[in-house]
């Protein structure tokens, strides 16, 4: 390999310097970004099929250009999901006039 490509791809003094940088920026980030989830989630009990509560479990819907998602938090875990319509379609946000 050529020398001087092999100094470029690897240069002794640059590496450790980015590394410590880039661990820098994802220590800052860890501490700065707000949790994935959302704090303004309603309190929508959510059950099982038969009726049942889910232990802390809670749902709620919001809209993102005009498409419904529906957000649902559990102990074991938290997703974002479209909502569907009963043809299989993406379900459309109504905001009502006054909003």
């Amino acid at each position: 390999m050529n020398p001087a490509l092999r100094y470029f791809l690897a240069p002794p003094r640059v590496w450790p310097a980015a590394t410590l940088l880039a661990l820098g920026i994802i220590a800052v980030a860890a501490v700065v970004m707000p949790a994935a989830e959302p704090a303004g989630m309603v309190d929508e009990p959510l059950v099982y099929a038969d009726g049942e509560a889910v232990p802390k479990g809670r749902w709620s819907v919001f809209c993102i250009d005009w498409v419904a998602y529906l957000e649902i938090a559990t102990p074991r875990g938290y997703t974002v999901v479209p909502m569907l319509r009963n043809n299989g379609l993406v379900a459309r946000c109504t905001v009502p006039a006054g909003e």
